[in-house]
């Protein structure tokens, strides 16, 4: 299916897997900065998610973005049929062979290992001389797993809240409707001396905008996160809540993925939850 795909697309090309965050990383160490014109492909958990996030990068000319291959049973030869094409230039922080979790469990660094670049050009174009405030990102179901949950649990929610509003100029809360009603209700609970901002699922644009100019971003373990630290803005890291420990899901004390997203990437405090 991806047989000699460098010549189809016409162009040398990144390859990447996963989800938004995994797409940002993709993009950072240094490829696709220094290249004006590239191909993509992706496999990703929601195709269109990628399809809309990549009108954001002019460098990426031609693209081919598929559904995430890794629960096929081809998707070795798939994997093998890309990497080895002498169009593909980067695949990011792909583990060799697709073994995330016995590579990933070793990372001490992405920015080391997988050579990402902390403060990558392309971030620049979304920094200007607006301020956004203060950013909270309380949510990231679309990235839930079965024994991890991405959210801010309500009490801890309130206290940040009313926390930044003596410290920030301004707050802005981003989420799904659907993700804040659940957790937080249809109203503001905080008792606060300014307006509080929400922002339902915006563009990708805009919350590029957000994020990038804010005075600092509070944010669960999600893309937005990852994209403040690419930009410098200060972030606070509120941990997922657990149903299962690493040790139930893969023997091992930290879920390797957070080698990845979480450990070195300078978070001004990582806030656990009980």
């Amino acid at each position: 299916m991806f047989y000699n795909i460098g010549n189809k697309l016409g162009l040398n090309f990144l390859f990447g897997v996963g989800g938004i965050g995994d797409a940002l990383l993709l993009m950072s160490d240094g490829k696709y900065d220094d290249n004006e014109e590239l191909g993509l492909i992706f496999w990703a958990n929601k195709p269109e998610q990628i399809r809309e996030l990549i009108k954001l990068f002019p460098h990426i000319k031609k693209s081919i973005i598929a559904s995430n291959y890794l629960n096929s049973l081809w998707r070795h030869q798939y994997y093998m049929q890309i990497v080895n094409d002498s169009g593909c230039i980067s695949t990011g922080h792909i583990p060799k062979d697709l073994n995330y979790v016995d590579e990933w469990k070793n990372c001490n660094s992405v920015f080391d290992r997988y050579k990402i670049e902390r403060f990558p050009e392309w971030a620049n174009d979304f920094i200007t001389d607006d301020n956004t405030g203060c950013i909270i990102c309380p949510t990231g179901g679309s990235s839930d797993l079965e024994w991890k949950k991405r959210y801010i649990k309500p009490d801890l929610f309130w206290k940040i809240i009313n926390h930044v509003n003596n410290n920030c100029d301004s707050i802005t809360i981003i989420s799904t409707e659907k993700e804040f009603e659940n957790f937080y209700g249809k109203e503001l609970k905080a008792d606060v001396e300014r307006d509080i901002k929400i922002v339902y699922s915006p563009t990708f644009k805009d919350a590029f905008n957000l994020i990038a100019n804010a005075e600092l971003v509070y944010s669960v373990d999600s893309w937005y996160k990852t994209l403040s630290r690419f930009c410098g803005v200060p972030t606070i890291l509120i941990e997922s809540v657990y149903i299962k420990s690493p040790m139930d899901v893969f023997k091992l004390d930290c879920d390797p993925s957070d080698n990845i997203f979480i450990k070195d990437w300078g978070f001004e405090e990582i806030i656990k939850q009980q």
